[in-house]
């Protein structure tokens, strides 16, 4: 029995991760995922939750937190690029990344941007011209991170790669790859963060 899944929520040493769709509370499947022993040999807690979006062809937005943060100390970065945003921990003890995919299925922007261009003043204008080839990314938000989703949008799930590694246990064993436990840890999150077949 993994002892990290309590009442199908994760438990990780950093507190519960709680998912929020448009600010409410909302169920999550987590599925175990098993290490990559060339990629990142070294991290043996690795997880995706699966959260299934509305299919209403609206705006949303899904964030995956971890509300215990506030009360502990820790340093945090966010790492993105045009496929990936992560959040990166690290406390005293641990090391733990959270990740989500942007990459998604989109119809022709062509006719959304002539949607919004009658609706739109320039600076929101230039806004989406900046996010023109997405129809979600990835932003920040205390504790955590958050997935928007466009409304032209075609994904049914958003999922969230979750991986960690008590830094203690480095003492009593060895790297086993070149990369390091930092790299291993985030890797392990983004790697776990994809859904094929996503859309509707």
């Amino acid at each position: 029995m993994d002892k990290s899944i309590i009442n199908n929520k994760l438990l990780t040493p950093l507190g519960v991760v709680k998912i929020l769709l448009d600010n409410k509370s909302l169920e999550y499947k987590i599925t175990k995922e098993n290490r990559n022993e060339l990629c990142y040999p070294n991290v043996n807690y690795i997880y995706k939750l699966k959260v299934e979006l509305p299919n209403d062809n609206k705006e949303h937005e899904v964030a995956c937190i971890i509300p215990e943060l506030k009360t502990l100390n820790y340093e945090y970065e966010y790492c993105s690029d045009e496929h990936e945003f992560v959040y990166n921990i690290e406390s005293k003890d641990y090391l733990l990344s959270i990740a989500v995919a942007t990459e998604n299925e989109f119809e022709s922007h062509e006719e959304n941007y002539e949607k919004y261009r009658k609706q739109l003043d320039n600076k929101e204008l230039d806004e989406y011209l900046s996010k023109l080839y997405l129809t979600s990314y990835g932003e920040e938000i205390k504790y955590g991170i958050k997935y928007r989703i466009l409304d032209f949008c075609k994904s049914k799930y958003v999922s969230f790669g979750i991986a960690w590694k008590n830094i203690k246990e480095l003492e009593n064993e060895k790297l086993k790859s070149e990369n390091s436990i930092e790299f291993q840890v985030e890797l392990a999150a983004t790697s776990n963060s994809f859904i094929k077949n996503n859309s509707r």
